[in-house]
């Protein structure tokens, strides 16, 4: 990282960063549109996860560059990229064992980001699949049965049970 190369490797590390975000948006906002969850969805959120995960490693990345010559994690002061990728893999499921960890202000801030991409994303995914292993094969059987009774509203039923009452 020298100054005559250095801004063009920080401009290339923001528009690699820029465009490894437009993937799992576009990934996740095409799982948003399916009716149902299927087999399908299960591994295109796998996939969103996954590149999520690659964009923050990248976003570390980009940085990094941004601060350089200050080391960006406490034990490497010339990290390579697959430090990057292995921080935000770590850090992005929550496990984060403490061999890295960023000593800058804006690592922290990074690191915070991917932090709470983590806990929403694995909370998203588990509802996902709590949704897909419990169903609702109650509700779509009843949904698909053209005999099926149609349902009253709350105020169908209270004017039945009126009339009934009035009977009485």
């Amino acid at each position: 990282h020298d100054a005559a190369t250095g801004w063009v490797e920080v401009i290339a590390a923001g528009l690699f960063a820029l465009l490894l975000l437009v993937t799992p948006v576009l990934v996740m906002i095409r799982l948003m549109l399916r009716p149902r969850i299927t087999v399908d969805t299960l591994a295109g959120a796998l996939t969103g996860y996954l590149q999520i995960g690659i964009f923050f490693g990248a976003l570390c990345l980009f940085v990094s560059l941004l601060q350089y010559p200050t080391p960006y994690f406490n034990q490497s002061a010339t990290p390579v990229y697959s430090d990057f990728e292995y921080f935000s893999f770590i850090t992005i499921t929550t496990v984060g064992y403490g061999d890295y960890y960023p000593v800058t202000f804006w690592g922290r801030v990074t690191a915070m980001f991917i932090m709470f991409a983590g806990v929403g994303i694995i909370g998203a995914l588990a509802s996902i699949l709590a949704s897909f292993l419990v169903g609702s094969s109650s509700s779509l059987a009843e949904d698909d049965d053209p005999l099926a009774a149609p349902t009253l509203s709350v105020q169908e039923e209270l004017v039945a049970v009126r009339e009934e009452l009035a009977l009485m």
